[in-house]
């Protein structure tokens, strides 16, 4: 993911910043999802962000903590390839929270 990705991601999430199951994204297939309470975005990324061979079948979600240590340590031309907390911990369920926000 670019810093710049990092970067817009973190404006958008951070009115849910005190709401730990969306701040932050999940990553499933070559998906970026995101939310700032109200809509939900999604990025597809392509070869060039370097994601779709890390991530399989289950999914990514990264902490808005990460995502900041990411954004501080990345230089402009930078690629994160790699996300610490990934797996189950705070992982929304999209599509029930996709239901609820759409009606």
């Amino acid at each position: 993911m670019e810093k710049k990705t990092i970067k817009a991601i973190l404006d958008v999430i951070k009115d849910v910043s005190d709401r730990p199951g969306l701040y932050g994204c999940a990553i499933e297939r070559q998906f970026i999802y995101f939310t700032d309470g109200y809509v939900v975005v999604r990025l597809e990324m392509n070869q060039y962000d370097g994601l779709r061979p890390i991530i399989n079948e289950g999914g990514v979600w990264v902490s808005a903590e990460q995502l900041k240590e990411d954004y501080k340590s990345l230089g402009a031309r930078d690629i994160q390839l790699t996300f610490k907390n990934d797996g189950g911990e705070n992982h929304p369920d999209w599509a029930e929270a996709w239901k609820t926000w759409s009606n």
